[in-house]
């Protein structure tokens, strides 16, 4: 099986953008999901896939940043992610995790990195226009 470089990069950078947004933003393109569970699922898978795969493109400083989002994360404590209640992005853990993303795509090279929200393609099947992965076409 061929690994897309690219479309596992995708992921990583999605994630970080959707962590870096500010709340309302963060909110709109999670619709219609829980958007705490979101996006730290999104940015724990998308780390682990881009480590694996990608490791080569990890230099010091984004090492340790996204060491650092990962750390915020688990301590976040369930009081920070109640499920479905965008209130909880208001927790100073929150703005930290926002600013550790913000330059964690700075360090990778996707300051200018953008995401659009997901659009219901057809009865409960949402997507992204811009997402790494749009279908399963192009994977291997």
């Amino acid at each position: 099986m061929t690994v897309d470089k690219e479309l596992i990069a995708g992921l990583l950078r999605d994630a970080l953008v959707a962590l870096a947004l500010p709340k309302p933003e963060q909110v709109r393109v999670t619709h219609p999901g829980c958007v705490t569970c979101d996006l730290i699922e999104d940015f724990t898978h998308g780390r682990l896939c881009f480590v694996q795969s990608c490791s080569d493109r990890l230099d010091e400083s984004s090492t340790s940043l996204l060491a650092q989002i990962d750390s915020t994360i688990d301590d976040l404590t369930n009081d920070d992610c109640v499920c479905f209640d965008s209130a909880m992005l208001d927790r100073p853990p929150w703005a930290s995790l926002r600013a550790l993303a913000t330059d964690a795509l700075d360090a990778l090279g996707w300051a200018d990195a953008k995401l659009d929200a997901y659009t219901e393609t057809e009865p409960g099947v949402w997507r992204r226009g811009n997402s790494a992965i749009v279908d399963g076409s192009d994977v291997e």
